[in-house]
């Protein structure tokens, strides 16, 4: 019963980013991470540390928020495939809520490390 239910979470994580991939091109995500290579290690431009710090940051941040969504799509699940079960009921809610809690502190960490460092990288 365990492989049936972890054969269907990856089918809907893999369904899902299947069906995220084309909205993943519009924001050009390759292009970024060639000039992001480039630039790091030597390229045309040279880039400030302050400028490298927050390209780390957001890629961090970025995956912490992948990370979560993907947390809530597994309650999600968990919650769905219940059958009314109170403890897995309870389960799934504890992930849903402690996801979303995690989902909004890495968004208020992300809005503020832009923040700061679009003003630090401003004032040098």
């Amino acid at each position: 019963m365990k492989t049936k239910k972890i054969i269907a979470l990856i089918l809907v994580i893999a369904f899902s980013l299947i069906l995220l991939a084309p909205s993943a091109n519009a924001f050009s995500l390759s292009e970024q991470v060639k000039n992001f290579g480039s630039k790091l290690y030597g390229g045309d431009t040279v880039r400030a540390p302050q400028e490298i710090a927050a390209s780390f940051i957001q890629a961090g941040l970025g995956f912490l928020g992948l990370l979560f969504f993907m947390l809530i799509l597994y309650g999600g699940y968990m919650y769905m495939t219940a059958m009314g079960k109170d403890e897995q009921v309870k389960k799934a809610k504890n992930v849903l809520i402690y996801a979303s809690i995690g989902l909004i502190i890495v968004l208020s960490a992300f809005a503020i490390a832009s923040f700061v460092l679009s003003n630090i990288i401003r004032a040098t």
